[in-house]
């Protein structure tokens, strides 16, 4: 499975990308891609520690800022970098032509709930108490320098929208 990382700041294109890309985590879709989700709040030197550590092979960067914290953490490398491409715009990701609304997808098989679906890393995210709960177990204990990756299943990607569909019915403003 190829990783790619995201490193973008806006947060509508982030999220359309973000979805493609975990349809791409299945088999299917020919070489399976692994999204990483990487905080824009990190050094370069951080950023250069989880190309590292999680062998990325491409960086989805928008323009700016972004773009210059990639380029540095890629010179900081010590191995081969990774591709640097420009994030995708609106524009790009937001079409209204039919043919590419509805491609043609014969899903055969179900998506393993236990395949790796996405990476995120132990600083710069902000989620729920669960979350930070199995972030704060023995395997992430202790302090370093660097962000720790963390990679969630698909399995684990449902129970988090099961959770928040749940608590949603109880926080809803038409529940009398």
């Amino acid at each position: 499975m190829e990783t790619h990382a995201i490193f973008s700041t806006d947060p509508l294109t982030y999220t359309t990308f973000l979805m493609s890309h975990l349809r791409l985590t299945h088999p299917i879709s020919g070489q399976p891609i692994l999204p990483f989700l990487i905080s824009t709040r990190n050094s370069s030197a951080a950023v250069a520690h989880l190309i590292t550590i999680k062998n990325i092979k491409y960086m989805w960067v928008t323009e700016g800022p972004m773009q210059t914290i990639a380029k540095e953490a890629v010179n900081r490398l010590e191995t081969e970098p990774p591709v640097i491409l420009d994030f995708p715009t609106y524009r790009d990701l937001h079409t209204y032509d039919q043919a590419l609304l509805n491609p043609p997808i014969n899903i055969q098989n179900e998506v393993p709930m236990d395949q790796p679906a996405l990476i995120l890393h132990s600083s710069g995210i902000c989620f729920s108490s669960h979350f930070k709960m199995v972030v704060n177990s023995t395997k992430f204990k202790g302090s370093t320098s660097f962000p720790k990756a963390i990679t969630l299943t698909h399995r684990v990607l449902m129970e988090w929208t099961q959770a928040i569909s749940e608590l949603r019915k109880f926080s809803s403003p038409d529940q009398g």
